[in-house]
């Protein structure tokens, strides 16, 4: 048997295979690491009170622009016209007198006095010749319950104003917001309070004397006979809105005489005052000297000093209403003077 061969060697073995070692990488000291924390930080606070200024001068415009409607709704804009005259508007307008707190603008059984009777009267007419009373609500609400907010917050009841300070007369009226540090002081204007132009006696109030009042054109030349007549004015009573005034503003004889033909007129006497709004100027008279009646036999009118008795249950209102030959509505508008009112006569 032959010699066995020896055996080969194993063949070489590959070489492990190794990575490569890898370079240190320098890393962030802590330091570092806190001073850009600390820039991230400031950039970020820098960023977030600018947003906050942006946002909080929105609130100071949003509520100055919120003042201007309460005010609005209390004295409507003379400023603007409306069917070719003045837009007299607003609170006043309807009801007589300024309201003595916010919440009357918004709900006709507001309490403001807290005497338990509603402020302002439900809208009434008298004789289909004068209306007046309540007709809002005035303002558009920003919550519930007919509430109305300033931008900032400042919220509260009705009893609360809703939030804004109110300071309320029967001449002025004024409401402030405590803007957004609520009255705190401040560099930049905007934790200042914030108020609304003050509504004066001007804004509200007009002394329509002198004034005259005219007749239209009659014709008497068939032979119309001497007449008196009174004239008067209705408006709502600003002591107390839930009557109607009737000033008498002369109780002169007004004397048309048989054959006349034209117009008459009448000088009115100073001192007579009235609230901005629509208002009835109107004539009245006596055919018997002491004693005629609307639709009561006990309404008296005595034409010699242009004064009504009415029958128990009833109002002098109501009186004059119903003796009342002609009348016309007139506009009474802040600040501008009222020259003349023209009754038509039949």
């Amino acid at each position: 048997m032959p010699p066995l061969a020896p055996l080969a060697p194993p063949p070489a073995m590959a070489a492990e295979t190794r990575p490569a070692p890898r370079r240190a990488q320098a890393g962030f000291s802590l330091i570092e690491l806190l001073v850009v924390v600390a820039v991230l930080s400031a950039v970020a606070w820098v960023a977030l009170g600018a947003v906050e200024g942006d946002t909080n001068a929105i609130r100071d415009s949003a509520t100055r622009a919120r003042l201007q409607e309460i005010r609005r709704a209390i004295v409507g804009r003379a400023d603007l016209a409306l069917n070719g005259g003045p837009m007299v508007s607003g609170y006043v307008a309807d009801v007589g007198r300024l309201p003595q707190c916010l919440e009357a603008l918004q709900s006709q059984s507001a309490d403001c006095d807290g005497d338990g009777d509603a402020d302002a009267p439900a809208w009434s007419n008298v004789g289909n010749m004068f209306s007046h009373g309540w007709r809002g609500p005035y303002l558009v609400a920003n919550g519930d319950d007919g509430a109305f907010f300033d931008a900032f917050g400042n919220e509260g009841g009705a009893a609360d104003d809703y939030g804004w300070e109110v300071d309320a007369t029967a001449a002025t009226f004024d409401v402030v917001s405590r803007g957004r540090g609520r009255g705190l002081d401040a560099d930049d204007g905007l934790n200042d309070d914030i108020a609304m132009t003050q509504i004066v006696e001007a804004d509200h109030l007009v002394d329509i004397a002198p004034v005259v009042i005219r007749s239209a054109d009659i014709d008497n030349s068939a032979g119309a006979v001497d007449i008196i007549r009174c004239i008067g004015v209705m408006s709502p009573d600003p002591a107390d809105p839930h009557s109607v005034a009737v000033a008498i503003v002369t109780a002169a004889p007004l004397v048309v005489s048989a054959g006349d033909v034209g117009a008459f007129s009448v000088a009115v006497p100073g001192g007579l005052t009235l609230p901005i709004g629509r208002r009835t100027a109107f004539l009245f008279h006596a055919v018997n000297d002491g004693a005629v009646t609307g639709d009561d036999d006990l309404d008296e009118v005595n034409d010699s000093n242009c004064t009504v008795t009415p029958s128990p249950g009833r109002s002098e209102t109501e009186v004059f209403a119903d003796v009342a030959a002609e009348w016309t509505p007139f506009l009474v508008t802040p600040r501008v003077t009222l020259s003349s009112i023209t009754i038509a006569l039949d």
